[in-house]
């Protein structure tokens, strides 16, 4: 049975299995669902810049070779982004980044939970690939499908669909996903086909 939700649908977008998947799944949640790859350079400079400067927070300890070593493979583009990214850009862009992990039983892993940021993203992971999460709503009074990607850290409604959602998709067959081919506009005025797979709720 599909469960009905009056708040509206979560939707997971697949971003491209391109080694920067974080990246672009970042950027989509922070920015009203963007896609926008060029950023993905960007978004590595700045975790490499903040790992160069902090060398006692960034050990090789902590980082698994030396502070200059990781920086440089960081800024890679076949390098994977991990939990020391999300530390640091939960930091940079003080918001909460929620992590579930579909191969984990539905965990979901809070980024920057202890620093109380009052807004909060979502992310799927399955331990290869991670892909953002959006809410879409229809407004009646506009006659048109609103996008939101940033909720409320008390939004305990958006929490639960979350949380329904990992079920929905460990469960689900194909006959319950529906596929369908969307486009998006890129920052730079591009279009770019997505791909996204609805979840009923």
């Amino acid at each position: 049975k599909t469960k009905k939700s009056l708040i509206g649908q979560l939707i997971r977008f697949s971003v491209p299995a391109d080694n920067s998947c974080l990246f672009s799944s970042i950027y989509f949640v922070l920015h009203s669902g963007k896609l926008d790859l060029a950023s993905n350079k960007y978004l590595r400079n700045l975790v490499a810049s903040k790992i160069e400067s902090d060398h006692i927070t960034y050990s090789e300890a902590m980082l698994g070779r030396t502070n200059l070593e990781y920086s440089k493979w960081i800024r890679r583009d076949d390098s994977w982004g991990g939990g020391i990214e999300l530390a640091i850009l939960t930091q940079e862009y003080e918001t909460e980044i929620c992590v579930i992990n579909t191969e984990c039983g539905g965990r979901i892993d809070y980024f920057g939970e202890d620093r109380h940021f009052p807004y909060r993203v979502f992310l799927l992971y399955d331990n290869l690939h991670y892909d953002p999460v959006y809410l879409v709503t229809y407004d009646v009074v506009q006659q048109k499908e609103l996008i939101q990607t940033k909720f409320h850290r008390n939004d305990e409604a958006i929490l639960a669909l979350a949380k329904d959602l990992v079920e929905q998709f460990n469960s689900s067959t194909l006959d319950d996903i529906e596929h369908s081919t969307s486009y998006k506009k890129n920052p730079s005025g591009t279009s770019s086909e997505s791909h996204l797979m609805h979840v009923k709720l």
